[in-house]
C-alpha cells in the first residue's frame, strides 16, 4: 500500500487551493511537498505535477487515503488525475461498523493507539481560526505526513476487519469503485436555470404573503405566523381546537397536529400551506442559486457513502436528493434543472417498486412474486387479498390503502402508526396487519425470520452482506422497538442501495469504455439522472436499462422506467 493526503485552503474541494501533499511509502515515515504556503519555501508546482502524475496514474499502486474523494477532486483540479483509490479508510471503517465514528483521529486511537496532532493546534478555532496556507511548512509537514502514515498503517488492519466480517467483496467490488463514480458525478455537476428559480421565488413570495393575510383573517387577530407559541395560543386558547401532544414549550403545532386539526377549522390547512411554501422558497428557490460554482456555472453537490447506516447514499451542499416530488410546486423546482446545449437531454432511469420486488425475491412469497412476474399491479393484488374481492373489483381507495399497508409492513410499521396513516381505528389497523400476514404468509414468515436472525447474530444484513450492528435488540423500551424496525427494514432498503450502486459502477465502466459523452449527474435513491445528447440517447437508454435490470439477478424481474426531456421535470414525467 501507499498512502497520501492533501492540505487545502477550503473545505469545498472544488473551490479549494492546494497547500501541500504528503505521501507515505512505508510505515513510520512520510514526505511532504509544500505547494501553497503563504510564507514561501514552496516547490515549483510544475515539478510536483511531473513527479507525482506517474505515481497517481499507475494502476499497480494500491493507493490509500481517508475521505479520498476530497483529495481526488483537489489533485485533479491541481492537474494530477487519480487513476483509482484501493482503500479509503473512512469507507472501510463505516462498513465494519456504520454507527462508530469514522474520523482519522478515532481510527488512529482505537486501531493504533496513536493520539494524532489535533487540527486546532495548527489553525485554532472559531473566529481566530487561520487558513492552512498561513501555517508554517514544518508544522504542516508533520501533521499531513502523520495523516498519510496513519492511513498506511490502518490499511492492513481494516482489510482484516472487513475480511472477518465477509465484507471484502462489497468493499472491493462496489464501494471502492463507486468512489470514482461519485467523484466524476460531483465534478460534472448539474446545470440549473437561475433566472427561472428567481422568478419562481418571487411568485412564491407573493403566495406566502397572500396566505399570511388569509391566516390573520381566519384567526380574527394579528399574530406572528412563524412563532409556534403564538400559533398554539390561537389554535388552542382562542379557537378552542383539540390540543395535541405537549412539548417542553407548550402544545405541539407540528405537521401531524395541524393535519389532525384540519377537519375542525380552515386555519390549520392554511398554516400547513404557508409552511410548505415558505420551506420550498427558502430551502430550494433561494438557496440553490447560491450553490452555483462561478467557474463551471453548475451545482456540484457532495455525495456521501458513509452517512446512512443502511448503505444508501446521502447528499449535501446542496441536498439534491430531497427535492419534493409529490407537490405540484415541488415538481416545478425540477423544471429549473436543465440540460446544457442545443441538443442536450436529461434522461431519468427509475427502478419501479424496487423495495417490494426485493421483498418478493428475499421472502419468496408466491403471491407477491407472481404479481411481479405476471406484470400485474402489486397493490391491486394485495388489495384484492385484503378486502376479499377480485382484482377487477378493487376500488381506487382500496388500492391506495393496500399501497400504504404494503410499504408500511416493509418499514416495520405497527398498528398505531398504520391506524394514523389510514385514518382507521387501532383495532381495524391490527386486523389489516393480521389479514396481510395471513394472505402474504411468505412475507410474514420472512419478516419474522429476519428479526430472529438479527437477534441471534446481533446485526441486520443486506443481499451483498452489508451489516448494521443492532445491540439494542437485547435492550428494553423505545430503543429495542427501533432496532426491531431496523432489523426488518434494513435488509430491504440496504439491498436496494446495494443494487443501484452495482448498476452505477457498471454503467460508469461501460460509458468510459465506449468513450461516450453521456454523464451520470445525480442519484436519488431509486433513480439515476444522466445528461446526454440526442445522438447518444438511444445508446445510453439501452445500455443503462440493460445494466440496471440485470444488476443483481433476482427471482422476480426488475423494471426500469425511462423518461427524457430538456428538464428534470420533463424527464421524470416520461
Amino acid at each position: 500500500y501507499v498512502a497520501f493526503d492533501t492540505e487545502t485552503t477550503k473545505l469545498n474541494p472544488l473551490e479549494a487551493d492546494l497547500v501541500g501533499i504528503s505521501v507515505a511509502l512505508a510505515p513510520g515515515s512520510a514526505f511532504y511537498l509544500p505547494i501553497g504556503h503563504r510564507d514561501g519555501g514552496n516547490l515549483d508546482p510544475n515539478l510536483v505535477r511531473a513527479a507525482l502524475r506517474p505515481f497517481f496514474a499507475d494502476p499497480a499502486k494500491k493507493r490509500v487515503a481517508q475521505n479520498a474523494k476530497f483529495d481526488w477532486h483537489v489533485l485533479e483540479r491541481f492537474g494530477i488525475p487519480v487513476h483509482d483509490v484501493t482503500l479509503d479508510t473512512m469507507i472501510a471503517a463505516s462498513l465494519v461498523d456504520p454507527d462508530q465514528p469514522k474520523n482519522l483521529d478515532y481510527l488512529a486511537r482505537t486501531r493504533l493507539g496513536v493520539e494524532k496532532i489535533p487540527t486546532q493546534s495548527l489553525i485554532g478555532v472559531g473566529r481566530d481560526q487561520i487558513n492552512m496556507a498561513a501555517v508554517s511548512i514544518e508544522r504542516i509537514a508533520e501533521y499531513c505526513g502523520e495523516d498519510s502514515d496513519v492511513c498506511l498503517r490502518l490499511a492492513p488492519i481494516l482489510v482484516q476487519e472487513l475480511d472477518v466480517s465477509s465484507l471484502l467483496p462489497l468493499f472491493r467490488d462496489v464501494e471502492m469503485p463507486l468512489l470514482g463514480v461519485l467523484a466524476r458525478m460531483e465534478r460534472t455537476g448539474v446545470k440549473i436555470d437561475v433566472p427561472q428559480l428567481h422568478a419562481m421565488s418571487r411568485s412564491m413570495g407573493e403566495e406566502v404573503s397572500r396566505l399570511e393575510t388569509e391566516i390573520q383573517e381566519a384567526a380574527g387577530v394579528p399574530f406572528n405566523v412563524n412563532s409556534p407559541r403564538q400559533v398554539a395560543e390561537i389554535l388552542f386558547d382562542r379557537l378552542k381546537l383539540p390540543r395535541g401532544r405537549r412539548t417542553k414549550d407548550g402544545y405541539s403545532t407540528d405537521v401531524e397536529v395541524l393535519e389532525s386539526l384540519a377537519p375542525h377549522h380552515p386555519l390549520p390547512k392554511l398554516l400547513l400551506e404557508h409552511r410548505q411554501y415558505q420551506k420550498l422558497k427558502s430551502t430550494y428557490l433561494d438557496a440553490l442559486p447560491k450553490f452555483v460554482n462561478p467557474g463551471t456555472g453548475r451545482v456540484h453537490a457532495t455525495f456521501h457513502q458513509t452517512v446512512a447506516s443502511t448503505g444508501r447514499l446521502s447528499a449535501s451542499d446542496p441536498n439534491l436528493q430531497n427535492i419534493p416530488i409529490r407537490s405540484e410546486e415541488g415538481r416545478a423546482i425540477r423544471k429549473a434543472f436543465v440540460a446544457e446545449g442545443e441538443d442536450g437531454l436529461l434522461v431519468s432511469f427509475d427502478y419501479s417498486q424496487i423495495e417490494l420486488r426485493l421483498m418478493a425475491h428475499l421472502s419468496g412469497d408466491p403471491v407477491l412474486a407472481e404479481a411481479f412476474r405476471s406484470g400485474g399491479d402489486v397493490h391491486r393484488t394485495t388489495a384484492a387479498r385484503l378486502f376479499g374481492v377480485t382484482p377487477e373489483e378493487v376500488t381506487s381507495a382500496q388500492r391506495a390503502q393496500a399501497k400504504i399497508v404494503n410499504f408500511g409492513i416493509l418499514y416495520g410499521m405497527g398498528p398505531v402508526r398504520l391506524a394514523r396513516e389510514l385514518n382507521l381505528s387501532r383495532a381495524l389497523a391490527s386486523a389489516f396487519i393480521e389479514e396481510y400476514r395471513r394472505t402474504l404468509s411468505g412475507v410474514a414468515s420472512y419478516l419474522d425470520q429476519m428479526l430472529e436472525l438479527a437477534r441471534r447474530r446481533g446485526y441486520a444484513e443486506t443481499i451483498l452482506r452489508r451489516r448494521w450492528p443492532l445491540p439494542a435488540l437485547h435492550e428494553d423500551g423505545a430503543r429495542k422497538a427501533e432496532a426491531e424496525r431496523v432489523a426488518i427494514n434494513m435488509p430491504i432498503q440496504g439491498s436496494a442501495a446495494d443494487l443501484i450502486k452495482v448498476a452505477m459502477v457498471r454503467i460508469d465502466e461501460l460509458l468510459r469504455e465506449r468513450s461516450m459523452k453521456s454523464r451520470l449527474i445525480l442519484q436519488v435513491h431509486d433513480e439515476l439522472l444522466f445528461e446526454t445528447t440526442q445522438e447518444e440517447f438511444e445508446g445510453l437508454k439501452s445500455l443503462a436499462t440493460g445494466v440496471m435490470e440485470q444488476a443483481i439477478p433476482l427471482r422476480v424481474p426488475l423494471v426500469v422506467h425511462v423518461g427524457h426531456g430538456k428538464t428534470w421535470a420533463d424527464a421524470h414525467a416520461g
